[in-house]
């Protein structure tokens, strides 16, 4: 446990003599001496700690969250479902500690280490909330070990990474908590079994207890105690008791001191360690703001992360066409291998903002687009390396057929591309719905089509028994070098998705509920050899490359909702590092923006929303009004061009009212789809670059844009790949709209060009 050790190994008693001058300064103060409780003790530590009365300017609350399976026993009065609503609340910001930590400018993070209900809301919302579950709680303790010594060192370990993020990120005091259902009777068993103590004198009540329910909780820590019993020889003991949610005490320096002399305090330094582990989110950052009085400081400050490095197995799960089921057995793996308590990144090949959204609810990670040709080479590494290297296993799903992308003449943009920059093995899926012995032919053209590429495994789709899985399993160990790991039975039902014109059904719609997770999870378990899955990809090191993080300077509100919900991650994150505080709403369902500095509008569906966004005339007159009369900068892509244009037809002929900044209008009469990778160079200075600047993107829709008056500026030279040029990028005040999808780490300059300009306009 390496971040552990290094965290321990940081740590120095304060010199007696400063601890006695401070005790001595508190006592001297108009108050009983004492009575500021631990607060006092607290206080005396930094002061002999640091040599000078405590300044505390960045400070970090972490609320550890996970669920216990000891409520089996009817030990609390609340079911576990009540943890998932506390942590949807922290990081709303609505929880009484939210409320004391904006008065002292603390950030407020939740880290679900294993909360047994999904949790709601975007999984990357302004960083406030950090996925790293273990299990969905941990195991009943009067029936067994709660947890695996690997889980519990697991813990352990991921909380002292968490730490040692926040003190690299700045902070210069770190408090943590936790929050669980069952946890108080897990800690009163672990206090027994560590001090000796009659469980009835260390058992806490707990919230909403009476007098019969801590009888049953002082019985269930009786009962675990007897029969997990400590070993004195066999190191720490807590997992057999069991609690996810592990708290890590610390306090942090705020920048590493040399060694000092012993006549002088010496403030707690960073851990020691070259290779620290984060917790997949970069540095930790601040949660959520609400408005502009949240920020403070001028923006300047810079913290710049040391590399680190990560070891983890790294997958590509390709197909030999599109839809074979690509999607469905990534998320099923995803499923499958997050139950088993393993950290799993995903991640998607290509554009597509629908899969990578489903990857995030089967996996608790956001999933990052890794695209060959938007991004180039570096940066599609630096992606992986940067989000993989703190997880067990990335599992990276493909595009389209394996070595389908930009152009017919190579591979760029391709799976291939990507798996072979990875040096990743490759698991083929086929569909075998319609053959048999012709299915070890498909697999052996692809492994001979490129032999550069590994092709190391296939899985079989929609078999119609086993009887047939069988069959093609044996023609293909016979005749290629691909391990065939099993099959997923066609009557599986949990893999039909519903579908539409963009491509599957979303995320934001609720289509992976817990039930058909389990389900999907389950189908993989039972027809595919998971373990010699694993076994294909060897472990392999990233070295994490650094990167500038600046303190938030302004927020930028970003439309999440149903309608509007096609975001890369990366861009969101670069934002982030440029100096943006995100803060999501709902074109749909609030009354207005939020006060930001700056807008930003995904794509998304908002024709099939049109009615409500229409009848939302409130929001839409702000919008108008943030825009045309207040001059905020406002990014708006596709779906984000719909909404502020004029009116929207709908599929159905009906008409709505939309924002009106852009005077044209939208139709979805007839569907004509343009779909494609684009080059764009900016024509005229915008909110994100001057004149000259290039980047990469890609254009997809079936809605059609009216004619758009010529007085109104075009910023964008849009050339389409292989294909001809032509103007685009409407510019209305402050205000881009533009049918693209641009990438910003094809060129990271557009997100600090985007939040210049919002600080400029907060001024």
């Amino acid at each position: 446990m390496s971040g552990l050790r290094a965290l321990v190994e940081a740590i120095v008693a304060p010199p007696a003599a400063a601890a006695a001058e401070a005790q001595r300064h508190l006592d001297a103060l108009t108050k009983p001496p004492g009575s500021l409780g631990r607060l006092e003790e607290l206080a005396v530590r930094m002061f002999a700690l640091r040599g000078a009365p405590p300044r505390v300017a960045q400070p970090v609350i972490f609320t550890f969250a996970a669920d216990h399976g000891v409520v089996a026993e009817g030990v609390s009065a609340y079911p576990q479902s009540v943890t998932a609503q506390m942590v949807e609340n922290f990081v709303r910001g609505g929880a009484a500690v939210n409320v004391l930590a904006r008065d002292c400018s603390a950030r407020v993070i939740v880290a679900d280490f294993g909360v047994a209900n999904p949790i709601g809301g975007s999984p990357e919302r302004d960083q406030a909330l950090v996925r790293c579950p273990l299990a969905a709680g941990t195991a009943n303790m009067t029936r067994g070990p709660a947890m695996t010594h690997a889980q519990a060192e697991a813990a352990i370990e991921r909380g002292a990474r968490l730490v040692s993020s926040a003190i690299d990120a700045g902070a210069d005091l770190v408090a943590t908590g936790e929050m669980g259902i069952g946890n108080t009777t897990a800690a009163s068993a672990i206090t027994a079994a560590i001090t000796g103590a009659d469980p009835e004198g260390v058992t806490g009540r707990g919230t909403g207890v009476d007098d019969d329910g801590w009888r049953r909780k002082v019985d269930a820590v009786q009962r675990a105690l007897a029969l997990n019993r400590p070993d004195p020889g066999g190191g720490h003991d807590r997992p057999c008791l069991g609690s996810c949610d592990v708290r890590l005490a610390s306090l942090g320096g705020a920048r590493p001191r040399p060694r000092a002399r012993a006549s002088r305090a010496r403030a707690l330094s960073r851990p020691r360690s070259a290779a620290r582990r984060g917790n997949g989110r970069r540095a930790v950052r601040a949660p959520r703001a609400r408005g502009r009085a949240a920020l403070h400081g001028d923006g300047h400050v810079q913290i710049r992360r040391r590399g680190w490095s990560g070891v983890t197995r790294v997958l590509v799960v390709a197909g030999t066409a599109s839809g074979v089921g690509k999607t469905s057995i990534t998320l099923g793996l995803l499923a499958a291998l997050r139950r088993r308590g393993l950290v799993v990144q995903p991640f998607k090949v290509g554009p597509d903002f629908i899969d990578a959204g489903l990857h995030a609810v089967a996996s608790g990670r956001p999933s990052y687009n890794l695209d060959g040709w938007m991004c180039g080479r570096e940066t599609v590494m630096a992606t992986v390396a940067r989000h993989a290297a703190d997880a067990d296993v990335a599992i990276v799903e493909g595009v389209m057929g394996c070595f389908d992308g930009a152009d017919t003449s190579n591979d760029t943009g391709s799976t291939a591309e990507i798996a072979k920059w990875l040096g990743a093995p490759v698991v083929l899926v086929v569909d075998a719905s319609a053959q048999a012995r012709s299915a070890a032919a498909t697999v052996l053209g692809f492994e001979r089509f490129d032999p550069a590429l590994n092709v190391a495994a296939t899985i079989l789709n929609r078999v119609g028994g086993e009887a047939h899985a069988r069959s093609v399993m044996e023609a293909i160990r016979a005749t290629c070098r691909a391990v065939p790991l099993g099959g997923i039975a066609r009557e599986d039902t949990c893999w039909a998705m519903p579908e539409r014109y963009l491509g599957l059904a979303t995320a934001a719609e609720g289509l992976l509920d817990r039930a058909r997770l389990e389900r999907m999870a389950n189908a993989v378990e039972r027809g595919l050899e998971l373990d010699h899955l694993l076994a294909l990809a060897p472990s392999r090191a990233f070295d994490v490359p650094p990167r500038v993080v600046v303190r938030p300077r302004v927020t930028i509100g970003i439309a999440r909702d149903p309608a509007f919900q096609f975001y890369y991650a990366e861009n969101l994150d670069l934002l982030r590092a440029m100096g943006a505080a995100l803060v999501e709403w709902s074109p749909l369902s609030d009354a207005e923006p939020p006060d930001v500095d700056g807008l930003y509008f995904g794509g998304g569906y908002p024709e099939l929303h049109a009615e409500r966004l229409a009848d939302n005339a409130g929001c839409r007159k702000s919008v108008r009004r943030l825009v045309l009369d207040e001059g905020r900068p406002v990014y708006a892509e596709c779906g984000g061009l719909m909404y502020l244009a004029e009116s929207l037809e709908d599929a159905h002929g009906r008409t709505h009212e939309m924002v009106g900044v852009l005077p044209g209008h939208v139709t979805m009469r007839p569907l004509r789809m343009s779909l494609g990778y684009v080059d764009v160079t900016l024509t005229l200075p915008t909110l994100l670059g001057p004149t000259g600047t290039r980047a990469r993107g890609h254009e997809f829709h079936f809605s059609t844009l009216t004619a758009v008056p010529t007085t109104v500026p075009r910023a964008y030279t849009v050339a389409a790949h292989g294909g001809a040029s032509r103007a685009e990028g409407y510019v209305v005040g402050r205000a881009l709209l533009s049918y693209m999808h641009l990438h910003f780490a094809s060129n990271p300059a557009l997100a600090e060009s985007f939040v210049d300009a919002c600080a400029k306009a907060r001024r």
